[in-house]
Formats: C-alpha cells, sequence, structure tokens
C-alpha cells in the first residue's frame, strides 16, 4: 500500500510539474494565438491573362511557398474567379510574408547581350548556406537538361558575364573563368542568411503564373482566442476536479486509481500530440475534453460492472 501512494504522488507530481509545459509547447493556430489575413487577386496582364488553371496554379505555388516558411498550419484557399485567402498563425510580420508570397519570381540566366539563355524551369533545388568564406549564398542545383545547358552557356561565355535576375533584377552578374559542367552553381549577393533562405524558397517554389495584387492585410490579435482559451482552462479545471471528487466518493480506491490514470491518458495525450507537431485550435481543446469524458465514462461503467459481480456473489 506505501508503494502505491508513493506512486500516485509521484505521478500526481509529474502532471502538475509538467501539464502546463507541455500543453504551451504545442503549436497554436490562428484563433488561438492570432497572426496574418491576407487577401490576393489575381491580375490580368499581357502575357499572362487570368484563367481558372492560372489561378489554381497560383493556389498551389503560395501554399508551397508558405510552407517553405515554416508557419504553423497556415490556410491558403481559392475565393471565387480571382481571389486568394491566406491566412498566416503566428506571423506578426505581413509585409515580410507578402514579400514572399506575391512574387512573381521569374529567374532568368542572360548573356552579355541581353539574351535570355535559361529560365528558372531548368532547376531542380536552390538551398541557403555559407560559404567558405563565410558568405550567405543560394546554392542551385540544375536538372539534366538544364546542367547541359549551363555548360553549354558557360563555354560560350569564358571571359564573359552571365547575369542572373529575378523579376528584372540583377541577383548577380559573375564573369566565367570555365566552363562549368557539374550541374550546379550559387548566387552570391545576399546580405543575410535570412534573405538568401527567402530567395530560395522563390526558387524552389517556381514562377507564379500569373501577377497578384494584394487587396487587403489584416493583423488579427489573438484576444478572442485567448479569452476562450482561459474559459476553456478553466471549465476543464472545475470540471475534472469534480469528476475526480466524484469517483473518489463513490467507488473509493477504484476512484483514485481511475483519477491517477486520467492523469497519465492527458500527459500521454499532450506528448503526443506535440510528437506529431499537431496544431492546436480552439475545436482541438474541446476534442481534449471531450475524450476524458468518454476515458471517465469507461471507467464507471466498469466500475458499475464490478459492483453487480459483486453482489451477486
Amino acid at each position: 500500500m506505501l508503494k502505491f501512494f508513493g506512486a500516485v504522488i509521484i505521478i500526481i507530481g509529474v502532471f502538475v510539474t509538467c501539464i502546463r509545459p507541455l500543453a504551451e509547447s504545442i503549436k497554436q493556430g490562428l484563433d488561438l494565438q492570432g497572426g496574418t489575413h491576407i487577401v490576393l487577386e489575381a491580375q490580368d496582364t499581357p502575357d499572362a491573362p487570368v484563367t481558372d488553371d492560372s489561378v489554381n496554379r497560383a493556389v498551389t505555388i503560395v501554399e508551397r511557398r508558405i510552407n517553405e516558411m515554416g508557419l504553423t498550419e497556415p490556410i491558403v484557399q481559392k475565393e471565387g474567379s480571382r481571389r486568394i485567402i491566406v491566412e498566416l498563425p503566428g506571423e506578426k510580420n505581413p509585409e515580410k510574408a507578402i514579400e514572399t508570397i506575391g512574387k512573381t519570381a521569374v529567374m532568368e540566366f542572360k548573356d552579355e547581350s541581353g539574351t535570355t539563355r535559361m529560365t528558372g524551369n531548368d532547376l531542380k533545388n536552390a538551398k541557403e548556406q555559407k560559404d567558405n568564406g563565410g558568405k550567405n549564398v543560394v546554392a542551385i542545383e540544375f536538372t539534366d537538361e538544364g546542367a547541359k545547358k549551363f555548360a553549354d552557356l558557360t563555354a560560350a561565355n569564358v571571359g564573359h558575364k552571365i547575369s542572373i535576375t529575378l523579376d528584372g533584377d540583377v541577383l548577380t552578374a559573375p564573369v566565367v573563368n570555365e566552363a562549368i559542367t557539374g550541374g550546379k552553381a550559387v548566387i552570391t549577393g545576399n546580405n543575410s542568411l535570412e534573405e538568401a533562405k527567402n530567395l530560395a524558397i522563390l526558387l524552389r517554389s517556381g514562377a507564379l503564373p500569373v501577377q497578384l495584387k494584394v487587396l487587403e492585410v489584416r493583423t488579427i490579435g489573438p484576444s478572442l482566442g485567448q479569452d476562450s482559451k482561459d474559459k476553456s482552462e478553466r471549465a476543464f479545471a472545475i470540471g475534472i476536479l469534480l469528476i475526480m471528487l466524484f469517483l473518489v466518493v463513490v467507488y473509493r480506491m477504484s476512484g483514485v486509481v481511475a483519477n491517477v490514470a486520467l492523469l497519465v491518458y492527458v500527459l500521454i495525450l499532450l506528448a503526443i500530440l506535440k510528437y506529431l507537431d499537431a496544431t492546436l485550435t480552439l475545436p482541438g481543446i474541446a476534442g481534449i475534453i471531450l475524450s476524458m469524458g468518454f476515458a471517465v465514462d469507461a471507467n464507471i461503467l466498469i466500475f458499475e460492472r464490478f459492483k453487480e459481480e459483486v453482489l451477486v456473489g
């Protein structure tokens, strides 16, 4: 019996110590922590008229760029025939997000005469890194066909400049010393690793098929979600205390065992959410409380069945 109560005290201590840090370490959705709400609209241009297919491809590319930014459970959805709604939980810098997701990102490799010889379609991958001198660069890797094009381009321009442009702006214009046949190159001129990372995201995700105009930007505060979360926590605490008291009064020692099992269940559930990198929302909190109700209900059914069997010997 002494070992039993010792184990109970240990479990309660672990629960009290770990429950809040564990719960707060789980990522929160837009309804709990706030974030940025952006409305984009596709614009017709002479080179790229807006079509249903181009808007759908733009949605896919915007979603890919946002996922590369590592934000928590972003929402990207099409609204009507031209608009794209973007919700970014936890993002407090809408200008940075717009800069990343709204660029057309048309990449071109040009010779000294200004003729475009290659485009971003020839890229296979792009990744930010530091070179041997500690400078921030973007390492790019070409497709098989792109590697052949790049080898031919550099071989034909030894001693001349090749400019790499993004949306018409020159990123770098190095002089070719020799033909590059490895299918890899680097883009220099990035002031910071973050700048190199953003450029790599744009290159990996590809060019937007249409021009996007920002119609609305709203920064959403977490006050409503925080208020609901606080009320949910109070309701959870009051409810669980009453349930645990009921189990102990009615079922005595079996109730104590059930209460300890319930605490362990909550810790395991939150640990799994943390391990799976899940995002917690208000409906998610309601689901956790509901699942605890089912767990308690299962204990009560089992105990009542035990009582029936005891009464009949």
